[in-house]
């Protein structure tokens, strides 16, 4: 057991799960939570095809299980119809226009001319007429986002259906079941996974039993690395490390990407199974941080920009990875470079950066800052 760590080296721990996820590694498994399945009706068709791409992959590497927990947590949602869980936004847009309501009633009172003028409106009325058409505009928006329903998309539940019978879990949730009597002994503790849980009207253990899964099945696998996903992450299963190393330099961990760490507890059980095993948790950032960027994923970056941009995160702070990403994606210009400005025969040494450079400051159409760019990586990671 281990105490908590307020500085956590994060270049091995990244390293691993990109070979993990890239499948460098033979001895991994993946395990996915329930909030993963229900976040595959919420994302746009584009995020959803490059989603199924990456888990038919772990499908076909056999790297990928589905607890069945899992599988029975999503049945009940689904049985009871839950669109609040797989839809949440149709919710939270009505209160948005309630909001709205709210809005418009409170600005005709507290509204008058001598305010009004103050803010440039010739007076009240004129005020409240922009603001009349600017929530118009904003309520027709509304309207379009509440009928893209994705949860009436038979597509999403027959390919979840098809992944559970791929990548079914081998544990036998019944005897688990049968052996749940130390989990609230475990709560009262505060021993992880799930005790944030405890106040739950129903299925308070569901975290505890997929957990349990997971160190059944590490059981009859030969696994070395065990990666488990989910849409968020709960400090019942992590800890968040004030800095961490990246990169080989100590930072704050509040990136872009927030690194999470397991838990002591939940790796110190790995080990009792698998000694030289190691255990990690994955959100959806981490995920994307892997799957989209050219260091780490170069040749297959590109397959997951929707999903990237589904998420809000960008190509990491870098103009560099900008021009690579675009150049990436144009393979007529690619062409063409490859045979004029980056052409050579013998030595990559016969091509002039400078040349690189005015074509990319002269022809690439994007809010990149040029002076920030590292043309010799540019060249480095595309022609040679």
């Amino acid at each position: 057991m281990q105490v908590l760590k307020k500085i956590v080296n994060v270049d091995g721990f990244r390293g691993s799960v990109e070979k993990i996820l890239l499948r460098q590694n033979s001895n991994s498994l993946v395990f996915i939570d329930t909030n993963f399945l229900t976040w595959i009706y919420r994302i746009n068709k584009p995020s959803f095809n490059e989603l199924k791409r990456f888990l038919y992959r772990l499908i076909q590497d056999k790297k990928l299980i589905i607890p069945n927990w899992v599988v029975h947590e999503y049945n009940s949602l689904l049985s009871k119809n839950s669109e609040d869980v797989f839809s949440p936004f149709k919710r939270r847009l009505k209160i948005a226009e309630r909001e709205i309501d709210f809005l418009q009633e409170t600005s005709r009172m507290i509204l008058d001319d001598q305010f009004s003028m103050k803010k440039g409106y010739p007076n009240k009325r004129a005020f409240l007429s922009e603001l009349e058409t600017e929530i118009k505009s904003v309520r027709k928006k509304i309207g379009y986002l509440r009928e893209n329903n994705e949860f009436k998309d038979e597509s999403r539940g027959e390919f979840i259906e098809e992944i559970v019978k791929l990548a079914p879990g081998k544990a036998n949730v019944k005897e688990i079941i049968k052996y749940l009597d130390h989990v609230p002994l475990r709560f009262k503790l505060r021993i992880p996974p799930g005790f944030e849980d405890e106040g739950k009207p129903e299925n308070k253990y569901g975290d505890m039993i997929i957990w349990e899964e997971i160190l059944a099945n590490i059981k009859i696998y030969d696994v070395s690395e065990i990666l488990f996903l989910s849409r968020d992450v709960k400090k019942d299963w992590v800890y968040t490390p004030p800095k961490i190393i990246l990169n080989e330099k100590i930072i704050g961990n509040n990136q872009s990407v927030t690194y999470n760490v397991p838990q002591p507890w939940l790796e110190y059980e790995i080990k009792q199974l698998k000694p030289e095993a190691q255990f990690f948790i994955a959100d959806m950032h981490m995920l994307l941080d892997v799957l989209y960027s050219p260091e780490h994923n170069f040749y297959n970056f590109e397959e997951f920009k929707h999903l990237a941009k589904t998420i809000n995160l960008e190509l990491k702070n870098s103009e560099t990875n900008k021009v690579i990403e675009w150049l990436v994606s144009r393979e007529e210009e690619m062409n063409h470079l490859r045979k004029t400005v980056c052409y050579w025969v013998t030595s990559p040494g016969e091509v002039e950066i400078d040349d690189l450079k005015k074509w990319g400051e002269a022809n690439i159409d994007d809010r990149i800052d040029f002076a920030q760019v590292n043309w010799n990586e540019v060249y480095l990671q595309l022609f040679i």
